[in-house]
């Protein structure tokens, strides 16, 4: 009993010491998300600072997961959504949180798509709610998913809301009714992280939270917290799986986006440092920014760098200085002294000598006042007059833009270009080139990959004062290359500058689609297509998952046109077929045994998103053992009788696994399109006793396989249909 009141009264004192004589509606940590479970990525993290540390948390989720799987039962839509919601309370409740707020959002179809998500669920009022929660909540710091422009569409647009309310909150001219209508005050939190859990798409962790230490209060590791926590979430099939997480081992990575206090240099291991605890010898409280006017310097002009210097803590600081360090030299300002709640703000140009080498630098500010000193680092990237770049995708594109908007330009070019050329074909690698310069530049551009035709001679143009102009570069892809990914150089010179950028070559496979006569027998006999080619998807040509060998996973299709319809046959070897989706659950095919037919009726490449295309999954065994098939966040979702009128699908087992048939019209998905593009993915789940309606898929392969395929229609392979012979 003395125990327990002792560790009552550590903690009270912890919660003491954590929220202060502050605003009742404070929390210290807040989490953003998109679906219940996404807050699952700091689930240890929060746990370490809410349980034992005093501190007091909340979470935001922008839907309740309506369009996801349901492992425990038939519920969908809105009912699925009170179930997740319900769950994700429960989780919470597991790590000490309480607070959960929803932006009632819907859950729709699985998108690698920001704009998607955008286009659903709009911009300027959720930014406004988000803007509202965190004047009301205050938050220190802010936890959101990963914004880079790889997979789920709606983990990278809710993380590009969270990261703009974080700045916009501040701003007393940002939805100023909320100030002088409702009584909220702006509101600045101190650091933004970025979950990095569900992929780090080539980022990497400035922050890693260590999960094996023993939770004081719990008596358990805080993996085996968040493993507990997990299991709340029924509806996904986590109650009966451990998920992969250890019950004493492991941490959780975050980036660190933004930081208005110092940190430690390198790898950060306490979230709240600089917030609850003093970091480099600086108060608790003290706040510093330093801003490049632009994060590309150019050589030979200047640089124009703004420092905010704020202190919140509460003791004054006296005789306060600010120098400036760059590699070119250093400048130093006068302060003064600096009472509690008081700010100084200054900007100072910085000459960049037209000798300075390209690449990476860093700008260095060293506060100074009586007593100690803080040291804050800002990244800058160093250019010649003449830039180099790869064209981005136009999703990639609308990132960068996006982090530059929003002062993430560190960020812009973790991830390289991709270009995706079609096996055999011919098409343009585009190289953009800028003059960043006062006079034109003569400029030469070539590119190099190997095993791909590309002209022996650069390009030569003229690229004038602030110019940025596209060069595409003619290149050809063998046909004996099926498919991969092959290192892209861009080589660009100006004079003695020479600037390269780095990507990828995508050779994706492609097909010819002979035309029958007469329409295909729909009946399961798969004899009425030898006479036409075949096309192997290999048991390794994975985009997810993993698979145990030929017998596991491997694929055969073959496909055929006629005046009014495709016809697709594909052969599936499987080593365990699996039925565990109800009749009345027909969606999220990936959960089970599935196949799935991408069409993109635009062009091969074209979409940039799947709202354009026809993707039906096609189930071929429900527990009544039926096929049955549902299109899937595509032009028109839902099951194939109301949204693919004429759609007919059939399917049989094989002695090595299954069959499955389908005849589309052309109408519904070629939309009078003769060359598009083309996928056929194979789902496997060799759980034999997964649950009715259990996500239990382990494995994804395809024809045309890369990360986030389903949801990438520039990604598909390349078809076109032949006439009559």
């Amino acid at each position: 009993m003395a125990r327990r009141v002792l560790l009552g009264l550590l903690l009270l004192l912890g919660w003491g010491i954590c929220m202060g004589d502050v605003h009742p509606n404070k929390v210290n940590i807040l989490f953003v998300g998109a679906h219940p479970d996404d807050e699952s990525t700091a689930f240890g993290t929060m746990a370490r600072y809410v349980l034992d540390g005093g501190c007091k948390a909340a979470v935001i989720t922008a839907t309740r997961g309506e369009g996801g799987g349901n492992a425990v039962g038939r519920e969908q839509g809105h009912a699925l959504g009170i179930m997740r919601e319900l769950e994700e309370r429960e989780a919470l409740r597991v790590i000490g949180i309480s607070q959960v707020y929803y932006l009632d959002q819907l859950d729709g179809g699985f998108t690698v798509s920001a704009k998607t998500a955008e286009q659903a669920w709009g911009h300027e009022d959720l930014v406004e709610r988000l803007v509202r929660y965190y004047r009301l909540l205050r938050p220190d710091v802010v936890i959101t998913m990963n914004p880079w422009p790889t997979g789920h569409g709606h983990h990278q647009y809710i993380a590009r809301l969270a990261t703009e309310a974080f700045h916009e909150a501040a701003q007393s001219d940002v939805f100023p009714r909320q100030i002088t209508d409702e009584g909220l005050t702006p509101w600045q939190p101190r650091k933004l992280y970025y979950a990095l859990e569900y992929g780090d798409g080539g980022l990497s962790p400035d922050l890693k939270v260590d999960l094996s230490d023993t939770s004081k209060s719990r008596v358990v590791t805080y993996a085996a917290i968040k493993r507990r926590a997990l299991r709340a979430y029924r509806t996904q099939g986590w109650d009966a799986s451990d998920d992969g997480i250890p019950s004493t081992t492991g941490y959780e990575p975050f980036m660190r986006a933004f930081s208005f206090i110092p940190v430690a240099p390198g790898i950060e291991t306490d979230l709240m440092g600089g917030i609850l605890t003093s970091v480099l010898g600086a108060p608790v409280g003290l706040q510093i920014s330093v801003v490049p006017q632009d994060y590309r310097a150019t050589r030979g002009a200047s640089s124009v760098l703004e420092v905010k210097i704020r202190n919140e803590s509460d003791i004054g600081l006296k005789a306060v200085e600010c120098q400036l360090e760059t590699p070119w030299g250093t400048a130093r300002r006068t302060v003064g002294d600096l009472g509690t709640g008081q700010a100084y703000h200054f900007t100072q140009g910085v000459e960049v000598p037209a000798t300075a080498p390209s690449g990476p630098a860093a700008l260095v500010a060293h506060v100074s006042w009586t007593g100690g000193q803080a040291t804050v680092r800002c990244p800058i990237e160093v250019t010649p007059e003449v830039t180099a770049e790869l064209a981005p995708t136009p999703a990639l594109s609308d990132f960068r833009e996006w982090a530059h908007r929003w002062g993430l330009d560190a960020m812009i070019h973790v991830v390289p270009a991709e270009v995706t050329l079609g096996s055999g074909q011919s098409g343009t690698i585009p190289v953009l080139v800028g003059n960043r310069g006062q006079k034109p530049l003569t400029v030469e551009v070539s590119a190099a990959c190997q095993g791909i035709t590309l002209p022996p001679a650069p390009r030569q143009v003229v690229v004038r004062p602030g110019e940025t102009r596209t060069v595409p570069i003619p290149a050809s892809v063998p046909p004996e290359i099926e498919t991969g990914a092959f290192p892209l150089r861009a080589v660009v010179r100006a004079g003695e500058a020479t600037e390269v950028s780095e990507g990828y070559a995508q050779v994706v496979p492609t097909l010819k689609v002979p035309m029958v006569a007469h329409g295909l027998t729909l009946d399961g006999n798969i004899d009425k297509y030898k006479p036409f080619k075949y096309h192997i998807i290999p048991f390794d040509r994975l985009w997810e998952g993993h698979t145990q060998g030929p017998q596991d996973l491997t694929g055969r299709f073959w496909v055929a046109h006629d005046d009014k319809n495709l016809y697709v046959a594909v052969d599936v070897v499987d080593d365990v077929v699996v039925s565990n989706i109800a009749p009345d659950d027909n969606k999220a095919h990936w959960r089970t045994d599935a196949v799935e037919i991408a069409i993109d009726p635009k062009g091969p490449g074209v979409s940039q998103t799947t709202l354009t295309t026809f993707k039906v999954g096609i189930i071929p065994f429900n527990t009544s053992q039926h096929a049955m098939a549902a299109r899937d966040a595509d032009a028109s979702p839902g099951p194939i009788e109301k949204t693919a009128p004429g759609m007919r699908i059939l399917s049989r087992r094989t002695t090595h696994g299954y069959l499955v048939e389908a005849v589309i019209p052309k109408s519904v998905a070629l939309k009078g399109a003769r060359t598009f593009g083309f996928n056929v993915m194979l789902y496997d789940n060799d759980k034999a006793d997964a649950r009715v309606g259990e996500n239990a898929g382990h494995a994804r392969t395809a024809w045309s396989a890369w990360k986030d395929v389903q949801g990438t229609p520039r990604l598909w392979g390349h078809a076109v249909l032949e006439s009559a012979r």
